[in-house]
């Protein structure tokens, strides 16, 4: 797992352990984690079937920087004390922290997700295409005009 793995452990560990985040919070973060993770095989099988990932490794990027976030904002509200610890969360009032919750590294991952779908449907339907084209080629029709339409097709989709 690439996603701060020693980071991920301390923090399950620190929600486990801390009695000023509440069940819900501990479980949210296990399952942004769960989901940015996934999100990277995600990224990894679509790289692996040679589609374009520069958008969705841009998300999980996004992901993991929203994941950082919401961490931070649990660490100040919860745990800080002290007046720096005052200074950090009069600033989070000033950036509305509402938005720096565990669902917005999950919403990403999501998007991801469905990104992921789209891609291995549009190839399957391309590689369908193909097979019709070349089953109505086989049988004398002119299928040139379908080829060149698949083939512009595939380039856009790659």
């Amino acid at each position: 797992m690439r996603i701060y793995p020693h980071l991920a452990s301390l923090l399950i560990i620190a929600a486990v352990l801390s009695p000023a985040v509440s069940a819900a919070g501990a479980s949210d973060r296990l399952q942004a984690y769960g989901a940015i993770a996934a999100a990277g095989r995600d990224v990894d099988e679509m790289r692996a079937a040679n589609f374009s990932t520069r958008a969705v490794a841009s998300l999980l990027v996004e992901a993991k920087s929203a994941l950082e976030m919401a961490e931070f904002v649990v660490l100040v509200n919860t745990n800080a004390s002290g007046p720096i610890a005052q200074k950090a969360k009069l600033a989070l009032d000033g950036l509305n922290s509402d938005r720096y919750t565990f669902d917005v590294p999950l919403a990403i991952a999501g998007q991801i997700k469905l990104r992921r779908l789209k891609a291995f449907e549009i190839s399957d339907s391309i590689k369908a295409a193909s097979r019709q084209i070349g089953l109505y080629r086989d049988h004398g029709a002119d299928m040139a005009a379908a080829s060149e339409a698949l083939s512009k097709a595939e380039e856009a989709f790659v």
